[in-house]
């Protein structure tokens, strides 16, 4: 079993996967984003991994909820199987990809959080 420090690099990998520049090349974007990201949102999104990142005070309760939230609608994506052209003009996509960078800005405030309660002065 991965231990925790890598369970919660490939959750801030998966976050950051969903920035792709959706007016990139249409091949490269349906790859990252059904391939590379939905996989990864489908396995590091899954709420085993995400409760025993929150057991550990690596991600909050409202990020784990925001990941919960960003799954399910991957999830409903891939399943109905968008083609990369519809991609840019999909406004779950669209939600997804503001999820995800508001899951970025809450990790940084957590990660800050975190290390300050192990002694930074501000």
């Amino acid at each position: 079993m991965e231990d925790l420090s890598t369970k919660l690099e490939w959750f801030d990998d998966t976050l950051a996967l969903c920035g792709v520049d959706l007016d990139g090349p249409a091949d490269i974007v349906k790859e990252v984003l059904y391939g590379d990201f939905a996989v990864s949102a489908h396995t590091f999104f899954h709420p085993i991994n995400l409760e025993l990142l929150f057991t550990a005070g690596f991600i909050t309760a409202d990020l784990l909820v925001l990941s919960l939230q960003i799954r399910e609608k991957v999830i409903t994506l891939v399943e109905a199987q968008t083609v990369a052209e519809d991609i840019r003009q999909n406004q779950l996509w669209a939600s997804i990809i503001v999820l995800c960078q508001q899951g970025q800005r809450m990790r940084r405030l957590s990660e800050k959080s975190f290390l300050c309660s192990l002694g930074c002065s501000e």
